[in-house]
């Protein structure tokens, strides 16, 4: 018992102090570089703009380059793979087990296709490429630092996502509620230790590099905000109702969008993404609104200062080419856009409501944060994280009740029609591409505990099986009447899995090296 608990205290300082840790800093250092690079390029390409309204010859000149550089994005996202598409996605779909990729490539991958996107104006967020490369940063910290232990990966990754949420947001508590809610969907000891270590070094990294640069990485500023009474309730249930039915918009446009996609297959894919660096452009020298991120129209629709006939037509754009960019695999996350037609729905609730006169001008920055929070619990599916992050980074906490409210009842509207989140839409994109025609194969396997094993000291909830992976029971050794697993112990497992030779990997890294492959029994999945 002795050997058991030491074993336990050298795996529990290592993966979930230490290393996170160590996660946590290196992957606020590469999210404030990229931000920081981000914003410069953003502004370069904003000029770059400027001149091509007012030139001939430049105008020419970027819609050249448009198709250029969709060249080559086309030849990166193809090569690397692990750099297509939301980043939020690819990483919860690796914390969950279901792929795996190759940290470096990821890294680098993501960084410059990143820059790509934001250079052409694509209007998706910042969010989703810096969760992939705080998982690719925690993956690369287990190599080197964790003596490439694949029970320590899905921990580690799991800090560095939750640090690259935390620093691009500037929200590192949202940042731990999304590793427990989006990332794992469920609550852990080892989970919410590894997610907090992670969130907490590297917020307070990047805070370190934002004083000693002076560069700052707020999110939004925005006013106080007016504190709604217990009268006006019904606004909060107003807002949750049209943000919840836009939410059901949103995920049968992207569908259709996705269905539209596979259609035109046959066109080679470097055409397709400089199509959709061209309608970018476009859209692009008519508003300037409604490409980039979105950071300086939600400061215009905070200060109340675009008209709703501008707010419909933005959103219908941004939307439009938000989503069909998601569906080709261009780089960038979805998290800030969404945070944009949230604002959009909420400020144009709040004009609407004003002009009738049925509220006062004071409540419209509450009734846009509402239609934000609203916006991100609906199309995510995650009502928790939304309402923590509206009150974080909104300053929200004078409206709980009203922020739940909304909220509350655009998740319920959804449920209600069987809405899916749209990274469960974007993760069975990348799970079916992944592992393409393979076969799923279900075994069964008892497995020993060996001395010194990851397992030791663990409940069952608190150790990250492979995907797929049902404990049928757990068989303790004499004289054990704990819930922790021991050395001497027996798992006794039911797997379903498309790669049974990595399935056995992980198992090995956490029960520890024993002959697996004789204790694999193929059965019928239908048992």
């Amino acid at each position: 018992m002795l050997k058991d608990n030491i074993t336990h205290i050298r795996n529990f300082t290592k993966a979930y102090l230490v290393l996170p840790a160590i996660t946590g800093a290196f992957t606020g250092l590469w999210v404030f570089a990229f931000r920081v690079t981000a914003a410069k390029v953003i502004a370069l390409s904003a000029d770059i703009y400027a001149l091509a309204r007012s030139s001939y010859v430049w105008l020419c000149a970027v819609i050249a380059g448009a198709v250029l550089l969709g060249a080559v994005i086309s030849f990166v996202l193809t090569y690397v793979p692990e750099s297509k598409g939301g980043g939020i996605p690819v990483a919860v779909a690796a914390l969950r087990g279901l792929i795996t990729f190759k940290w470096l490539r990821a890294l680098l991958g993501t960084f410059f296709s990143s820059m790509v996107t934001y250079f052409v104006g694509v209007p998706l967020g910042s969010e989703g490429p810096s969760v992939q490369i705080g998982a690719a940063v925690g993956k690369s910290v287990v190599a080197v630092f964790g003596k490439k232990n694949t029970a320590l990966d899905r921990y580690i990754m799991t800090s560095g996502a939750t640090a690259g949420f935390a620093v691009a947001t500037a929200a590192p508590f949202s940042g731990v509620f999304f590793a427990l809610e989006e990332a794992h969907r469920r609550f852990s000891p080892t989970i919410v230790m590894t997610a907090v270590v992670g969130a907490v070094t590297g917020y307070f990294t990047s805070g370190l590099l934002s004083r000693l640069t002076g560069i700052s990485l707020v999110l939004f500023d925005i006013p106080a905000l007016y504190t709604m009474s217990l009268k006006q309730i019904w606004i909060p249930v107003a807002v949750g109702a049209v943000t919840g039915l836009f939410s059901i918009g949103v995920f049968w446009l992207y569908k259709l969008l996705r269905c539209v996609w596979k259609k035109i297959r046959i066109i080679p894919f470097w055409i397709k993404i400089s199509g959709i660096f061209l309608m970018v452009v476009i859209c692009g020298l008519i508003w300037n609104e409604s490409i980039y991120t979105g950071h300086t129209l939600i400061e215009k629709i905070f200060s109340n200062s675009v008209s709703w006939r501008l707010l419909v037509v933005l959103l219908l754009l941004r939307c439009v080419l938000a989503l069909f960019s998601n569906n080709a695999g261009i780089t960038g996350g979805l998290f800030i856009p969404i945070i944009v037609w949230g604002a959009i729905m909420g400020a144009l609730c709040a004009k609407l409501l004003i002009y009738f006169g049925f509220m006062e001008n004071a409540l419209y920055l509450p009734v846009v944060v509402i239609g934000i929070a609203s916006c991100l619990g609906a199309v995510y599916k995650t009502p928790v994280t939304a309402v923590i992050f509206a009150i974080e980074v909104f300053g929200g906490f004078a409206n709980i009740p009203y922020i739940i409210t909304g909220v509350g009842l655009a998740y319920i509207l959804t449920e209600f029609f069987s809405v899916s989140s749209m990274n469960d839409l974007v993760i069975e994109t990348k799970h079916t591409e992944y592992h393409g025609t393979g076969k799923n194969t279900v075994f069964e396997v008892s497995l020993d505990v060996k001395d010194g094993a990851f397992v030791i000291g663990k409940e069952i909830r608190d150790v990250l099986w492979p995907a797929g992976c049902f404990i049928l029971s757990v068989n303790h050794k004499s004289g054990v009447r704990d819930n922790k697993m021991h050395s001497g112990d027996t798992v006794n497992m039911r797997i379903s899995t498309y790669d049974p030779d990595h399935t056995k990997s992980v198992l090995i890294s956490l029960l520890g090296e024993q002959d697996i492959d004789s204790k694999f029994v193929e059965v019928s999945d239908e048992r």
